[in-house]
């Protein structure tokens, strides 16, 4: 097996071809988030969305905490293995990932706490005799 060098990249199998890349070793630890308000960003934001409500919905006795810290292992996993198959490791990623999970999981948290608070007040129906 050969290695070629370039950079920031490291390229195995097939170097001298450069046909088949295994590894690609990038990693970008610099948060720049608000220069580049881009489509990437924004859907890096939304595609997240749905976990902060379909994992507590799954896992009911899970609350606002273990469903934050569910997502970022989630999201970290999902960066980690990024380089082995061909892309770069992106902190942003991580971060708007996140981001769209703790919002979702905060309104259904909140939507979830005022139901419950409407349903404690709600008039309860008297059974006539």
């Amino acid at each position: 097996m050969c290695l070629r060098f370039n950079q920031s990249e490291i390229c195995g199998l097939f170097c001298s071809t450069g046909i088949f890349r295994l590894f690609v070793l990038e990693f970008d630890f610099e948060p720049h988030l608000l220069d580049f308000l881009n489509t990437e960003n924004i859907f890096n934001l939304l595609m997240f969305l749905p976990f902060g409500v379909l994992y507590p919905l799954s896992r009911r006795k899970d609350g606002w905490g273990k469903t934050l810290l569910a997502g970022l292992i989630l999201v970290v996993g999902i960066e980690v293995l990024q380089p082995i198959f061909g892309r770069a490791f992106d902190i942003n990623d991580v971060v708007l990932d996140t981001l769209g999970a703790s919002l979702s999981a905060t309104l259904y948290f909140l939507c979830r706490w005022i139901l419950r608070k409407m349903k404690q007040k709600a008039p309860t129906e008297v059974t006539g005799r």
